[in-house]
């Protein structure tokens, strides 16, 4: 049964995925793997490391705030 529907969800979110474009920005992701320069930036200012700290940042928010809803609903049932 659970096979059958993951099988039907899977047919159709292909057709579905299939009439969308492409992604508008493999020019640009090509064009920056080219850059020669871009190494040199990531040395001087670490971009993966602000941007593994804003990952990190909006996970411990987003647990937060999906904490609160669940203690009110906790305080609201007694």
């Amino acid at each position: 049964m659970i096979e059958t529907i993951m099988n039907f969800v899977n047919k159709n979110l292909g057709a579905i995925l299939f009439f969308l474009p492409s992604s508008p920005f493999t020019f640009f992701i090509d064009a920056m793997e080219k850059a020669e320069w871009l190494s040199f930036l990531n040395w001087l200012v670490p971009f993966s490391t602000f941007i593994v700290i804003g990952e990190t940042w909006l996970a411990a928010v987003g647990i937060y705030y999906l904490w609160q809803v669940v203690l009110r609903w906790i305080k609201a049932v007694e």
